[in-house]
This record gives structure tokens, sequence and C-alpha cells, in this order.
């Protein structure tokens, strides 16, 4: 919704100074929406737990997976390099790769969208961490995917430097925009709804935002007219309409940095109301809400679970590429009834489409097997609901359905 609204206003105000034509109003709206739809296709179970899981569990199993990976005779350039993607793993490099690759409909490029969609859905551009560049402080894509963005870049006409892309596609910071204004009101909406905190606490934790943008007198509980949590829905209204605003205006007047590439920051963090206004937000929610015992639960028993999936599911990942390759249909050296009974149980859990993807890059690059096996393996965690996760975590564990013993 965000980010259709904010796409429209720019569209409006560039129109207008004669910075785009009309015919590319419904691409450009319809784009903007559709890489705020995308944004969050990769985040594994259990959320941002559940992204530090993933990345715990590879740091303590390095020594044991590249170990299989240098015996594969990988370079051990390409093993560092491509090792970081899992050790710094992140929802948005898992998305990219979601949409491009994983969604396997007819062949090997996933759902078929445009280069723009899949450049605007890239929100960092780089393969590791940087920190001393701020579109580069996380993973924003796997090394597996290092030259389809370079492609796309170039197509694009977009920079391009040694390490890949130089520069972000327009378009992310709108669909950044639109993300930071639906989260930082969502988790605390939510928390209302559940009970974990109050309007009260709420409006007294940040008086100097809430003032701002309440305008009228506070509504009146007494009667049974007035609606739960009516004073901050419309706080939410009024805060979500200036954060809206702002970032259009923002874009718009920095549209030809954006394109060349020279604009630095998120459209947001430009005006101070907005910035403070975040800031105060995720600062609640912090200290609030994310502390509270049913976040913590979850939390914990999420974490519990992935690593517990990928523990279960380690022996795949262990094991050398021609002992893998016996699992495969079609192979060579078929199995003997009991030979690799664990791995061969395990390997008939995995998505068939997910297999395609392995298969066909295992076929390019025969060499890099044992990295595309454990993106195959991911691939199927990250790609789990919370529910699911559940339900394998108690089949890997000998738990009955329901969790009880």
């Amino acid at each position: 919704m965000y980010g259709q609204l904010i796409a429209r206003k720019v569209f409006d105000s560039l129109f207008k100074a004669e910075q785009i034509e009309d015919r590319l109003r419904l691409p450009f709206i319809v784009a903007v929406e559709n890489a705020c739809l995308l944004h969050d296709i990769g985040n594994p179970p259990f959320g941002h737990l559940g992204e530090f899981a993933i990345r715990d569990w590879f740091v303590k199993q390095e020594q044991a997976i590249k170990q299989v990976w240098r015996e594969a005779n990988i370079s051990e350039r390409e093993i560092n390099t491509s090792y970081a993607g899992f050790e710094h793993f992140d929802g948005n490099p898992q998305g990219f790769r979601t949409v491009a690759r994983l969604q396997w409909l007819k062949n090997e490029s996933g759902l078929n969208l445009t280069c723009t969609l899949l450049a605007s859905i890239v929100k960092y551009l780089g393969m590791t961490p940087d920190d001393t560049q701020i579109y580069r402080k996380k993973t924003g894509f796997f090394r597996s995917e290092l030259g389809l963005v370079k492609e796309i870049w170039e197509r694009l006409g977009l920079k391009v430097d040694e390490y890949g892309p130089a520069q972000r596609h327009p378009l992310t910071f709108l669909m950044e925009a639109a993300d930071d204004i639906a989260y930082c009101v969502s988790d605390i909406e939510d928390a209302l709804e559940k009970g974990v905190v109050n309007e009260e606490e709420f409006f007294h934790y940040l008086p100097s935002i809430t003032q701002r943008f309440v305008t009228q007198p506070r509504l009146d509980y007494s009667t049974n007219s007035v609606a739960h949590n009516a004073n901050f829905i419309h706080f939410r209204i009024e805060l979500t309409r200036y954060l809206v605003d702002s970032a259009a205006e923002c874009y718009a007047t920095h549209h030809q940095a954006i394109l060349g590439g020279d604009y630095q920051g998120s459209l947001l963090e430009h005006d101070n109301t907005a910035k403070d206004s975040l800031a105060g937000l995720k600062a609640f929610a912090k200290e609030r809400i994310f502390v509270s015992r049913e976040a913590v639960d979850i939390e914990l028993g999420g974490f519990r679970i992935i690593q517990t999936l990928l523990d279960g599911f380690s022996p795949l990942l262990l094991v050398p590429p021609a002992r893998f390759e016996r699992l495969l249909e079609g192979s060579t050296a078929p199995l003997k009834y009991g030979e690799m009974a664990l791995e061969r149980r395990l390997f008939s859990l995995l998505p068939k489409k997910h297999l395609l993807v392995y298969k066909y890059y295992t076929a390019q690059q025969p060499a890099d097997e044992p990295i595309f096996r454990s993106h195959l393996v991911v691939d199927y965690i990250s790609g789990m609901t919370d529910s699911h996760a559940v339900k394998i975590f108690n089949m890997l564990t000998g738990m009955p359905e329901g969790g009880r013993r």
C-alpha cells in the first residue's frame, strides 16, 4: 500500500517537472508495488532470529563444511567468498535467489521477472558485508547469483565495479521507504492488539512524536462508541501520511542524483522529523515489545528449531560429491538396499523444484557442487513456513504431531 502511494506521488512530481513520460505511469507504480510485495519473500521461519540461527550454525560448522569443499578441489578464494554468504545469511539475498532461481516454472529463470523488478529488490550491493559502505553493510546477493546480478545491471545501464553492482536501482529507494514505513508501525500495532503493551504506555513513551501527529484531543474511552486502540490508529494515519509525503518529496528532489548513483542514504533519513519518528518507534519496539515473554519464547523456540533442522540435514552436506551423486535420480551408481539409509530419507524430503535448480547449476559448474548442495539445503529450510518448520523439527526429533510425547 505505502509503495503505491509513494510511487504515485513521485510520478506526479516527475511528470509535472517533465522528467518522465505519462505512458510510464502504470509500469512505474506497478514495479514499485511488486518490489514491495517481493521484498520479504526470502525471510526464513521465525524472521530475524531465523536468519541469525542460520548464520550461527554455519559459523560453528565452518571447519567441517569447508573441509568437504576443499576435498572437492574448490579454490580457497571461491570457498571464502561463497561461504561468507552463509555466515552472513540474510533474507534479502535469499529473496532474490527465490524469485530469480528457485520458483522454477519452465526454466532456470525462476519467475521470469523483468530486469527492473529483479534489480529493485536488491537492497544491498555486495556479497559480503562491508561496514564502510552504506549500501554494502549487509549481504545483498550470494556468490552464486553474481553473474546474473552483473548481467542485470549491465542491461539496465547501471554502474558496475570489480565487486559487482556499484549503485542501487532507483526504485529500490521507494521500496525501502515503503518497507520502513510499514514496519515502523506494524509491530507496535500487533503488540497493542495482543495486549503486550497499551496505548497509554505508548503515548507516554513518545510524547514529542505522538503530539506532533495527534492534533485532536485524546479520545475518551468512557463511551462504548470509541474503537479499541483508536488513538493509536489516528496517530498511525497521520504519521504514515507524513512519511509518505516526505519520502516522495525527497525522491523527486534528488531524482537526478539517484539516477546517477550519487545519492547516499535512505529517503527518510534526510528529514529530521521522519528520522526521529522512525528511531523512536524502533526504540519503543525494542525496549517494550521484543523483550516481552511472548516474543522471547517464540524467538528462543524458533532458534532451536532452525538449528536442529540444520543439524538434522547436515549429513547431506558432509558427504563427498561422489557419494551424494548416488542419491540423485538416474545415478550411474545406484544405492544398494540399506546403503546411506539416513541420507536417502533426508534427501527424499527436498522439494523437486529446488533439486531442479541444484542439478542445473551443478551441470554448469560441476566443480562447485558442494556449494550448490549447501544452497539446496538452506533453500529448503529458509523457504519453510513456521508451522512446517515445526512439523519437520518434530519429525527429526521423534516428537509426535502436536509436540507432546
